[in-house]
């Protein structure tokens, strides 16, 4: 079996300043972490020692970045992003866990307030919502 190479690692210090901002031990934000996934439906088993492999560089997969910025954010009383934690990892990611959608792709029930609409004579005219029946349907009905 071949040896993992050595990948020189970067001590995360942003994640330190805020662990001690939060004043929180290693063990305590690794039980708020798994708390934290815990309400977002995931099995997170992280201690202490965990803790102390991010503070000294590694990443940890998956949502597990942002469900730490969640747990540290809580702690702090302010929201905290992934990239604040030091794990952006050059990627530009949202600091809240899910998807963030854009104004012109919401549901019917905001259609009107905003869809990228077009103005005719002083109104706005939003694109009217697909219909829920196949074309078929009407024309088996109607005749």
């Amino acid at each position: 079996m071949a040896a993992r190479p050595l990948v020189a690692r970067q001590p995360n210090e942003r994640l330190q300043a805020l662990i001690q901002e939060a004043g929180c031990s290693n063990a305590g934000l690794a039980r708020r972490v798994n708390m934290c996934g815990a309400e977002h439906g995931l099995d997170l088993r992280y201690d202490k020692t965990s803790v102390a492999r991010w503070l000294r560089g590694q990443q940890p997969r998956g949502r597990a970045p942002a469900i730490i910025a969640e747990a540290l954010g809580r702690k702090l009383g302010r929201t905290v992003t992934i990239d604040e934690i030091g794990m952006a990892n050059g990627k530009n990611l949202a600091s809240g866990v899910g998807l963030q959608f854009s104004p012109t792709v919401l549901g019917p029930s905001s259609r009107s307030a905003s869809c990228g609409a077009v103005t005719w004579g002083g109104g706005t005219s939003c694109p009217a919502p697909p219909s829920p029946r196949p074309r078929w349907w009407s024309r088996a009905v109607t005749g």
